[in-house]
């Protein structure tokens, strides 16, 4: 996998490298994204729903040569198996590592990791979770704990 020159990211809000080559972030300013593309990443994932941003941010994307995938978790009910499969799919293919998965804070990034790990990965409950904090999990955990159980 390429590697990710990381001091061209450091603007991005919540940045966290939770696995090699993948890292949650908070929303992205338009020039995050051209600092991604310039880093070495070949994927970005928004969680979050298009009017969370005042620009088009999968043509902002797909602009600077990067492939853009939308998964939008607007709250604890889009935390499903289904979008947690949608996921591991992009995950499982290599091109499109180094990625970034995106949403407000990193928080909707972790709650969807938890649950892909337990999910699709066969994670028990607390490494699933635990997954899901080094993601970014912070104020869903409590609901994907309750999904989870």
């Amino acid at each position: 996998m390429p590697e990710v020159d990381s001091s061209k990211l450091v603007n991005w809000k919540n940045l966290k490298e939770f696995e090699r080559g993948l890292f949650s972030a908070g929303k992205p300013a338009e020039e995050d994204i051209a600092a991604a593309a310039e880093a070495g990443v070949k994927c970005l994932v928004c969680v979050s729903d298009r009017s969370e941003f005042d620009y088009d941010v999968q043509a902002a994307a797909e602009n600077r040569g990067l492939r853009f995938e939308y998964l939008p978790v607007n709250g604890p009910q889009d935390v499903t198996d289904e979008n947690a499969r949608r996921l591991d799919a992009l995950l499982s293919e290599e091109a499109n590592q180094p990625m970034i998965i995106h949403c407000g804070s990193g928080n909707r990034v972790g709650a969807l990791y938890a649950l892909r790990e337990s999910c699709c990965q066969g994670a028990d409950m607390a490494a699933a979770l635990a997954a899901g904090r080094r993601a970014g999990l912070a104020g869903l955990e409590g609901f994907v704990a309750m999904q989870l159980a």
